[in-house]
């Protein structure tokens, strides 16, 4: 377990520095001293792997929702995600502009 935290970990930290394009299963392997093959054998594919990395951290539990419209609801979910994940601007900066660009991401 704290293997894969560190694989996380280092997953997340290359996004946030150098987005989604640019993050490589060779950088993951180097930044954690680990084999490439390892990476695809537990993973699959780089999509895969982003989102065993943001699974495998903290979740994030939202407070029951209820304003009496879909807006509403939707809006103050917005909110409440902004406020948790606080300074981790560039991180979700990189998985939604990712997200919009490569769908093998967004289906995974």
């Amino acid at each position: 377990p704290e293997r894969a935290q560190e694989l996380y970990a280092a997953v997340l930290e290359l996004l946030r520095e150098s987005g989604y394009e640019s993050l490589t299963m060779e950088g993951v392997a180097s930044r954690t001293r680990c084999g490439k093959s390892t990476l695809y054998r537990q993973c699959g594919s780089k999509p895969e792997l982003v989102v065993a990395a943001l699974n495998g951290t903290r979740r994030m539990r939202l407070p029951r929702i209820d304003t009496g419209t879909l807006a509403g609801d939707l809006l103050e979910a917005a909110r409440a995600i902004g406020e948790a994940s606080g300074s981790d601007t560039p991180l979700m900066h990189a998985l939604s502009h990712a997200a919009l660009q490569s769908p093998e991401l967004l289906c995974a």
